[in-house]
C-alpha cells in the first residue's frame, strides 16, 4: 500500500484571497473615479452651456429693450408727422379757400368795371336761398350797377316765386311769402348792395323758379331789370 504526501500551504490561499479581493476593490474604485471624472465632465459642460444660455438672454433681452425704445420713437415721430401733416394738409386748404374768395372778390369787382357782355346798368349779381328751418328759408343777393355811373340807384326789388301748389301752377309775389311785415325791398347803391330777408313757404308749395325784378324810382333814365333763376340753382 502507497501513501501520496501532499504539501499544505495554508498562508498561500490566504494571499490569494487577498490578491482577488484587492483587485476586485481596485476595479470598483476605478470604475467610481471614472464615473466621477465623467460626471464632472458632464456637470462642468452643462454649467458652460447654462451660462452661456444665460448670457444670450440677458443680451436678448437688453436688445429687446432697445428695440421697444426705439419703436416708441418711431412711433412718437410718425404721430408727429401725421400731425404736422394734417395741420399743413387744412393750412394748405384754408389758403385754398383765401385764393378763392379772392378770385371770386376780383371776378366781381371786375364784373363791375368791365362787363364780359359790356352791358351797362343795373343787374343781380348773385342769389342764394338756403334753408333755415321746416319751410323757412333765408335769401340773400347782390345788385351792381355796372359800368359808370355818376349818382346811386335807387328803386325796389319785386321777387316772384313760381312752383306747383296742389298739383296747380301758383306765383307767390314778396308780400305772400316775406316774414317780414313789410314786404319792399328798396336798394340805393353807387356801385353794389347787399340785400337779404326770410321766406316762409307752405309745405305743400313745390318751388320752381325764382324771378327778380327791379323797379328803378328814376323812371325812363335806367331801364327796369327782370331776371329768372332756377330754384335748384340758387338753393344751397
Amino acid at each position: 500500500m502507497a501513501f501520496v504526501i501532499k504539501e499544505h500551504r495554508p498562508g498561500r490561499l490566504a494571499l490569494l484571497t487577498t490578491i482577488l479581493v484587492l483587485v476586485w476593490a481596485l476595479s470598483v474604485w476605478s470604475a467610481y473615479q471614472y464615473g466621477l471624472i465623467e460626471a464632472t465632465g458632464l456637470f462642468a459642460s452643462e454649467v458652460e452651456k447654462s451660462r452661456l444660455l444665460s448670457t444670450r438672454l440677458t443680451n436678448a433681452t437688453a436688445k429687446n429693450r432697445e428695440l421697444r425704445a426705439q419703436i416708441a420713437v418711431l412711433e412718437r415721430t410718425a404721430q408727429v408727422d401725421r400731425e404736422a401733416k394734417t395741420e399743413l394738409v387744412q393750412e394748405i386748404r384754408d389758403l385754398q379757400e383765401q385764393a378763392a374768395e379772392l378770385r371770386e372778390e376780383i371776378a366781381f369787382y371786375k364784373s363791375i368795371i368791365s362787363p364780359a357782355d359790356g352791358k351797362n346798368g343795373l343787374d343781380v349779381y348773385n342769389l342764394e336761398i338756403m334753408s333755415a328751418a321746416q319751410n323757412l328759408y333765408h335769401f340773400k343777393m347782390i345788385l351792381t350797377q355796372v359800368g359808370k355811373s355818376d349818382s346811386p340807384a335807387e328803386g325796389v326789388v319785386n321777387m316772384t316765386i313760381e312752383g306747383v301748389l296742389n298739383g296747380q301752377a301758383k306765383s307767390l309775389g314778396l308780400s305772400d311769402v316775406q316774414v317780414s311785415k313789410d314786404p319792399k325791398l328798396a336798394y340805393e347803391f353807387q356801385y353794389f348792395q347787399e340785400l337779404s330777408g326770410s321766406l316762409e313757404l307752405s309745405e305743400e308749395f313745390v318751388p320752381r323758379e325764382v324771378i327778380v325784378e327791379l323797379t328803378s324810382n328814376e323812371g325812363d333814365k335806367i331801364e327796369n331789370l327782370v331776371k329768372r333763376f332756377d330754384w335748384l340753382d340758387v338753393r344751397i
